[in-house]
């Protein structure tokens, strides 16, 4: 060990090398301990007594984690590469990530049989261009069709982007040589304008079409040929771009934010983060796979809370657009809106909740009406939600989280009984980006997230349904207590897809009033364990409505806001004591100011689609705690 004279002698020492040798300066002291250690692996010093630094970054090597690179030293500055520049022991960190290191990525091996074949057929939007006689196909060799049809979907219509998936094909490459597109049944003409096809994810061909298809008419063909065959590239899309969908952000926290897009086959995307455009810096790099649909999610770490930052995408090196993102802050409140039912086609809505300008918007369910266990009607339902331009365009940059109710599980009033559950919920986890479920062990959509001082409980409420008699399934249940006791947010809101309220739901076998049994053991745990601050979000019934639902025994009143539809059909509100306020007639929103600081309190609005308000509810902190 050395004294204090001597360790004060060696940082003048290391000093006057710096400035000879001319040494980036470190605001790091060099460590005493670490020079006169007998048991460091490196000889600090030459038999001269000189001290060595090989890379001559102003570090002997007793201190410096790497001496053979002169940018990595103590105090140098990180960046996102798998490596510790600052020798902190920790890598990546305080900088943009992707948990990843910000590898490069190589491109996958097409060399083996075709497993998966992604077939895109864009209709003109022109006319009488659509079909509805889905007697088409198209063929890649003698013996190797797929047919242009999709259970719960009207395929093949005007100004529409149709996409098919074949899994498990086994096709030998070598015998794919052509690619024929044809009718069994013309007698409902079609415009084709372009056709994609993906084999495993590689891009094999692609074509823009000017043609009639159809047998009724001279000028109608039933079957066209590419003159070409198939020709194994496409360096063009049917989209337009590599992105055919997104970006859009879903889950942020106090350092981090989740990015999700689809590009249209198997592409090179590069996603870049910067505090501004002339600041981007590459994070990640990767190969988007055929068997997720081209879609991922990205989680950038290393954004600090409360930042903004900018993101960008390059597909193929092409730059896709720049767009805007924000981390949660660690403390404090937010304004948040959601709402449910989202049916038709135009949703004028979205205008309106872009102007309140949400933090973070959520979808309570019914997201889109697939109605179906379909794998690919379920994911053209989620592409047709983002194909929505405002709503597409809102979702880039506001953050966003989801759960399901019936329409977007499997169909209407369905339970956990559902033989096509499964194949949903692979769906949702591929064109949602929440983040993954709470429980590796537990599949369903349920999960938990926080936004400063709030926290957001979202509920599964149809893959465990009924299979033991209970609403969410016991682990779920034990997930939910759990969370909300061990939970240190002021407020609480707990995202079901069906409603609480009993009132007006009776008979309808399809709300928490047939899990009567549930509900009273969430609301007794409130009790047992005093969480205080819990509020409800539902929708499901196609109007906006608020309620004060009875507690049981030394609780507190729960508040129950319900928010339907964003674009659908309309139900009338219904007149009885619990309910507070009531919209019906229109397409509507909630909006949600929650305030932690001071007097905490939140103030919950039902907004119509043209973004008039129509009723308010100030609920304070005060009329949500449990009696001592």
């Amino acid at each position: 060990m050395i004294g204090a004279l001597e360790a004060v002698m060696l940082s003048l020492f290391l000093g006057l090398q710096m400035a000879c040798t001319g040494s980036v300066a470190s605001d790091v002291e060099p460590d005493s301990e670490a020079v006169d250690s007998e048991d460091s692996p490196v000889d600090s010093s030459t038999d001269t007594g000189e001290l060595i630094d090989s890379d001559q970054d102003g570090f002997a090597a007793s201190q410096d984690c790497d001496d053979g690179d002169p940018s990595i030293f103590p105090g140098a500055t990180e960046v996102c590469d798998g490596v510790d520049q600052n020798c902190d022991g920790q890598v990546d960190e305080g900088v943009p990530n992707d948990g990843a290191g910000c590898q490069d990525a190589s491109p996958p091996d097409w060399t083996g049989d075709v497993d998966i074949v992604h077939v895109t057929l864009q209709i003109k939007d022109v006319g009488y261009a659509g079909t509805d006689d889905g007697q088409t196909e198209v063929c890649l060799s003698e013996g190797d069709c797929f047919p242009l049809k999709k259970p719960d979907w009207n395929d093949l219509e005007r100004g529409v982007y149709d996409v098919y998936v074949s899994e498990g094909q086994g096709l030998k490459r070598s015998d794919l040589d052509r690619v024929t597109l044809r009718t069994s049944d013309g007698s409902d003409r079609m415009e084709p304008a372009c056709l994609q096809v993906s084999l495993d994810g590689q891009p094999a061909h692609c074509r823009a079409l000017d043609f009639y298809m159809g047998s009724d008419n001279d000028d109608e063909l039933a079957t066209w040929s590419d003159p070409d065959g198939l020709t194994w590239s496409c360096e063009s899309s049917c989209w337009g771009k590599g992105l055919s969908h997104g970006p859009t952000l879903g889950t942020v926290d106090a350092d981090g934010a989740t990015i999700w897009y689809r590009t249209d086959a198997t592409r090179r995307v590069e996603v870049f983060v910067g505090r501004d455009d002339a600041a981007l810096s590459r994070v990640h790099v990767s190969y988007p796979s055929a068997a997720d649909d081209f879609a991922e999610q990205l989680r950038i770490g290393g954004l600090g809370a409360d930042q903004s930052w900018r993101y960008a995408i390059d597909v193929d090196g092409v730059r896709q657009g720049i767009w805007d993102l924000k981390s949660a802050p660690e403390t404090g409140g937010l304004r948040f809106a959601f709402g449910s039912c989202s049916k038709y086609d135009e949703q004028p809505v979205w205008d309106a909740i872009s102007a309140w300008e949400p933090d973070l918007f959520i979808f309570a369910g019914d997201n889109h009406y697939a109605n179906s266990s379909d794998l690919g009607a379920l994911r053209q339902h989620y592409r047709w939600g983002l194909e929505i331009e405002n709503r597409g365009s809102f979702l880039q940059e506001t953050p966003t989280l989801a759960t399901w109710d019936d329409h977007d599980f499997t169909g209407n009033n369905t339970d956990g009984t559902e033989a096509g559950k499964d194949v949903a919920l692979r769906v949702f986890h591929e064109y949602q980006p929440n983040g993954g479920g709470a429980l590796e062990s537990t599949p369903g959509v349920f999960s938990e997230h926080r936004y400063g001082d709030v926290a957001f409980f979202l509920l599964d409420v149809r893959y465990h349904r009924g299979l033991d008699g209970s609403m969410l399934g016991e682990q779920q249940e034990l997930w939910l207590l759990d969370a909300m006791q061990s939970s240190t947010a002021t407020f609480k809101f707990v995202v079901s897809g069906s409603q609480y309220a009993q009132v007006g739901n009776q008979g309808k076998e399809d709300s928490w009033y047939d899990f009567s049994d549930s509900w009273t053991r969430l609301r007794q745990a409130i009790v047992d364990n005093k969480i205080d601050g819990v509020l409800l979000l539902t929708g499901d019934i196609h109007r906006s409505e608020f309620r004060l639902l009875d507690p049981v025994s030394g609780g507190y009143g729960l508040p129950e806001l319900t928010s339907s539809p964003l674009a659908s059909s309309h139900s009338g509100c219904r007149d009885d004591d619990g309910q507070k306020d009531c919209s019906d007639g229109d397409d509507y929103f909630v909006g949600v100011s929650v305030e932690t600081q001071g007097t905490p309190q939140v103030t919950a609005s039902i907004y119509r689609w043209d973004g008039q308000l129509q009723h308010s509810w100030e609920i304070p902190l005060s009329e949500l705690q449990v009696a001592p």
